[in-house]
């Protein structure tokens, strides 16, 4: 737990300013400024862009252990046309070799692009569509108007893309209608990431924009800051740093909502480093400061110790951004509130006594509002008997839908309970010995070259002691790479979540079946069970009743 006298995790702000003069190469940091610039013409030749404007580099790296290097370098220039109402966005990656696919998911790599684009900028947060786009193939990807109300009316109809390759440069250069959100002193959301793969290499290497780069196609709040300035702007310079950080703090969580006092709808995020600086530039103005994030790390339950905590802003700061060199800020505070479960009996309130609904209504509205849950369903059974049902709030914070009791919450890795469930059937059926060694069922080449891994059974899998991490390559589908990994540990000695193993053992399930597991999941569970309104895989028919996960505040 935090220590409950702490009473500020941000105390002192020293905010330097000074005017903004933009390099050829401008710093690697949100907010990029897009300037009105005339119509320009889409044939892969950036020469006709002014000389003038900003060149941002794209070189955050995925993974650590790399660093992007002298033959892969990308930077991007944007600009907008009020009266086209588009966004024009010129891509340069210098790139010894280029590698031309089909985009086709077949595991083989090729240089490409993904676009990232949120055009509404919601305080919500939100969706957003992604553009991918490589020498011969252009794909789009964005929510139902379910989960999205406002970014699913982008198309590939509104987007001109010529990809055009010339000595070791490839140009990526983009026109992209926006509608009536392209206005002077609006900002928007977009990233972009871009994959490089080399003669004789396995895997490509991608370059991000701006950092969080796992979640960009599943929040909005991911992206990074566009600026659409009028062409007479001034911008300067913000830079501070925190004091007395509270170091029990997700670094990741340390970022800041600067905010506009004259238009709500203007606000940008800064990242925190571990050290308490940050920097960011945006033209000069009043503006409000508030944390990001409104908890001390991603989950409720982060570290499974109930720990985090709600911040809330116990001094508002204002900073007046002005053409002077130093602005001081001596007057933010923010603070922690302490975690519910401080405040209830630690025995809950189902335990030796009457059923109370009016006290099952507080302690559920009570988490609800600490926590922020826009909408949540709670059915009670005790002793066999449903005792208590209801549904509070809406399916998704931007849309506002309300919460039904026809609607549907992603289970996530409960389906691996519910998987455990579908083997031990199919064990009672002789179709798998729960003890013999997967491999002689189906082999995992990737581990084979690890002599341990001939121990790997059902059973092992099952109990989480299979020794596998639990994403190989850190998230799913990695393994058809082909790239070998080894165990952490001798099978069945210890524990170890992984999804990896489950997902190894479905492959062994379907190949023992010769049936999906969508198939499987409805002869052994929905039949066997009587259960409705309840599917193993997401498809979009379930759009108008499925609720949207939320982190932090925002859809997800």
């Amino acid at each position: 737990m935090l220590n409950t006298n702490y009473k500020s995790i941000l105390k002192t702000f020293c905010f330097f300013f000074s005017i903004s003069t933009f390099s050829v190469y401008s710093q690697n940091t949100t907010p990029a400024i897009a300037y009105p610039i005339p119509p320009i013409v889409i044939d892969g030749n950036l020469n006709d862009w002014a000389s003038d404007l900003p060149r941002y580099q794209i070189k955050e790296n995925l993974n650590a252990e790399h660093s992007l290097n002298d033959d892969f370098i990308p930077s991007f220039m944007i600009g907008y046309n009020l009266k086209q109402k588009c966004l024009y966005l010129g891509i340069e990656v210098i790139d010894n070799d280029h590698i031309i696919g089909s985009g086709e998911s077949n595991g083989i790599p090729e240089d490409y692009t993904l676009l990232f684009i949120d055009k509404e900028h919601n305080l919500k947060g939100g969706g957003n569509v992604r553009f991918s786009a490589g020498e011969k193939f252009r794909d789009l990807y964005k929510n139902s108007k379910e989960l999205d109300p406002f970014n699913h009316k982008v198309s590939c109809e509104n987007v001109d893309l010529v990809v055009k390759r010339k000595n070791n440069i490839t140009v990526y250069e983009w026109k992209i209608g926006l509608g009536n959100s392209i206005k002077v002193n609006k900002v928007i959301g977009l990233d972009l990431i871009i994959a490089d793969a080399d003669k004789n290499q396995k895997e490509e290497e991608y370059a991000f924009w701006t950092k969080d780069s796992g979640n960009k196609n599943r929040s909005s709040i991911e992206l990074g800051d566009i600026i659409l300035a009028d062409k007479d702007v001034t911008l300067g310079w913000l830079k501070g740093k925190i004091e007395n950080q509270d170091t029990s703090i997700n670094q990741r969580q340390n970022r800041l909502r600067i905010t506009s006092i004259n238009d709500s709808n203007f606000w940008i995020k800064t990242d925190v480093d571990s050290l308490g600086y940050f920097e960011t530039y945006l033209p000069v103005g009043k503006y409000s400061v508030k944390p990001l994030y409104k908890f001390t790390s991603n989950l409720y339950s982060s570290g499974f110790n109930q720990n985090s905590r709600k911040i809330i802003v116990e001094e508002p700061s204002i900073i007046t951004a002005t053409d002077t060199d130093i602005t001081k800020i001596t007057s933010l505070r923010f603070k922690t509130v302490a975690p519910l479960l401080e405040l209830f009996e630690k025995q809950g309130i189902l335990f030796n006594k009457k059923i109370d609904e009016q006290e099952i209504d507080k302690f559920v509205t009570t988490f609800q509002n600490y926590l922020n849950i826009p909408g949540i369903s709670v059915a009670l059974i005790k002793n066999g008997e449903v005792v208590y049902k209801k549904n509070n709030g809406v399916k998704n914070s931007v849309s506002a839908q309300p919460l039904t009791s026809n609607t549907l919450f992603e289970a996530a890795s409960i389906t691996k309970t519910v998987f455990a469930v579908m083997v031990l059937k199919l064990a009672e059926k002789d179709i798998i010995d729960l003890d013999k060694p997967l491999y002689k069922y189906f082999p995992f080449p990737n581990v084979e070259n690890d002599e341990r891994s001939k121990l790997l059974t059902a059973r092992i899998i099952l109990n989480h002691q299979s020794g596998m991490p639990n994403w190989v390559g850190g998230y799913p589908g990695r393994w058809k790479n082909g790239n070998e990994f080894k165990l952490k540990f001798k099978p069945g000695t210890d524990f170890s979540y992984s999804g990896e193993a489950i997902n190894y053992l479905g492959r062994v399930v379907t190949h023992l079946t010769k049936k999906s597991l969508s198939q499987l999941f409805n002869e052994e569970i929905v039949n066997s069970f009587g259960l409705k309104n309840t599917f193993f895989t997401y498809n979009d028919s379930l759009n108008y009743k499925s609720s949207l996960g939320h982190y932090q505040d925002f859809p997800f």
